[in-house]
């Protein structure tokens, strides 16, 4: 037995029924997000006692694992930014990366507060919630054009 081509340990019984002897052999696994996609295959081989091979097979097997999606993490290029306040330079183009992962793959639902007008820089206005769902971890501010609040 082979995970990604790297050999696992294996259990193997072997019985006799007349003549022939049956031999089955297994594995358990407890399955971790990181195998998802992987390969585990088997092969055997059916020796005479002259060491010549009289029959040999292979089989695999496709890993998909199910997991809920990780605590994402909020991108802006290569930096971690989740947790952090931001400030950008007037006309400075914005965006954001969610990155989390998980299999079915994850949903991503923006939450974040803007004021009404980032153009009036005395402006009193109370910051306004506003919601994005999407199915990509992108949100794409645009151009930061005065004295703009996100959280």
């Amino acid at each position: 037995w082979e995970f990604n081509g790297k050999p696992i340990t294996s259990t193997a019984a072997g019985k006799r029924q007349g003549r022939t002897k049956v031999v089955t052999s297994g594995i358990s696994l407890v399955a971790q997000p990181e195998m998802d996609g992987g390969i585990i295959s088997c092969h055997y081989k059916i020796m005479t006692s002259s060491e010549d091979v009289i029959m040999a097979d292979r089989c695999r097997r496709y890993i998909v694992v199910q997991y809920a999606a990780r605590k994402p993490s909020i991108m802006i290029g290569a930096d971690d930014v989740t947790d952090r306040m931001i400030s950008y330079y007037k006309n400075e183009h914005v965006t954001l990366n969610c990155a989390s992962k998980g299999n079915p793959a994850p949903r991503y639902t923006w939450t974040y507060k803007t004021l009404p007008s980032c153009h009036d820089s005395e402006s009193t206005e109370e910051p306004v919630a506003k919601t994005l769902k999407s199915n990509l971890g992108v949100l794409d501010l645009g151009g930061v054009t005065g004295n703009c609040y996100y959280t």
